[in-house]
């Protein structure tokens, strides 16, 4: 007897394997989307950081006047600069290290002022950058002829020091309670 074509349980058979294929390539799909989101979300706090370091960099580097503060929670770095993100002429800077919270904030002001957490009232004054998360510890320290200061956190287990060469540099050591 010669068949003309298959039978049913054939096509049967083929719709199913066919369907168990194409079920483990739409699981494939999904799994390969989840990781360029993964990735993506990765790269973009990457970037995120390194705008960051990029400010911090341009902040120390047009200062005219420079103080640190230790604190018992946090460390601060003032600064007077040229470098503003909010078109303010000669901006009031303050980067502050809260190793508790594991976080570097900035925040930038046209007039002098306390930190935020000390002068609430003035807070619509400030403006207050996105922080650089992952943070462990950070420390701003002059050198000992105060002609020079070094910047150094660790972020995301990768230490970084940075030093920069200072024209007027004021130091504040005491440790203070906010």
């Amino acid at each position: 007897m010669k068949r003309a074509g298959f039978t049913l349980l054939e096509l049967m058979l083929s719709i199913v394997i066919l369907g168990m294929i194409v079920t483990f390539l739409m699981q494939s799909v999904g799994d390969l989307k989840q990781g360029q989101k993964v990735l993506l979300d990765a790269v973009k706090e990457q970037d995120a950081s390194i705008e960051m370091l990029s400010l911090l960099y341009d902040d120390i580097l047009a200062s005219t006047e420079l103080k640190t503060k230790e604190y018992e929670h946090y460390t601060m770095l003032e600064l007077r600069t040229q470098n503003s993100l909010y078109a303010i002429n000669h901006p009031y800077v303050r980067w502050f290290g809260n190793p508790k919270t594991k976080t570097i904030l900035r925040s930038e002001s046209a007039k002098p002022y306390l930190p935020p957490f000390l002068d609430e009232r003035r807070l619509f004054e400030i403006h207050l950058d996105a922080p650089l998360g992952g943070c462990n510890w950070f420390k701003a320290q002059p050198s000992s002829k105060k002609e020079a200061i070094l910047v150094a956190f660790e972020c995301e287990g990768t230490p970084i020091v940075m030093e920069f060469l200072t024209p007027q540099f004021e130091e504040s050591n005491s440790t203070k309670k906010p």
